[in-house]
């Protein structure tokens, strides 16, 4: 039986405890089968029956680097988790806890580099979206329209928000885990 859940996390997203929720929702039984435009689907499984990991590609999904790498995790025994309406780059990773814990990174210089894949897909988007923004305002202040109001305009605001707080929020943990770093020097 498949539950669709949307993500409480989605407008102000913490990858970490997107991550988290994921995994929670394994240990009470459910498993995540698919990631859809506006939520993740579940399935009723074994509890615990598998640890979820993201992962941010270093190319595209497509790219030939990038396939060659899922090619190797799914050898490995990691399966990949289909995703719609997800970031071009960005992959949802499972594998049996059998083995053990299940890190992607367990260095602190591959989880920086993580996190800066991450907040380089964050930036990306803050442009865009502002580029967007900015576009409908010189759009509406030619047509003499100038209502600030508008859905479209409101929303691409609160994206924008939303984003810019992600950003900062990566930033923080990038910043964190090179004092770690440096203390461990």
């Amino acid at each position: 039986m498949r539950i669709g859940l949307p993500c409480r996390y989605v407008f102000f997203p913490d990858y970490d405890k997107i991550e988290a929720w994921v995994n929670e929702k394994s240990s009470r039984g459910l498993q995540l089968v698919r990631i859809g435009w506006w939520g993740y689907h579940f399935e009723i499984g074994e509890v615990n029956e598998y640890i979820y990991r993201l992962d941010v590609l270093r190319s595209s999904r497509k790219s030939t680097d990038s396939q060659n790498y899922l090619r190797f995790l799914q050898d490995t025994g990691i399966e990949i988790v289909p995703c719609k309406g997800m970031w071009g780059r960005s992959v949802w990773l499972k594998r049996k806890p059998i083995n053990g814990n299940f890190d992607l990174y367990s260095d602190i210089e591959t989880k920086i580099e993580y996190y800066r894949r991450l907040s380089k897909m964050a930036k990306t988007s803050i442009l865009l979206i502002t580029a967007a923004v900015l576009f409908e305002w010189v759009f509406k202040l030619q047509l003499n329209d100038w209502d600030l109001t508008t859905l479209p305009y409101l929303f691409g605001i609160f994206v924008m928000i939303s984003l810019t707080c992600t950003y900062i929020n990566i930033k923080t943990k990038i910043r964190r885990l090179k004092k770690e770093v440096m203390v461990r020097e």
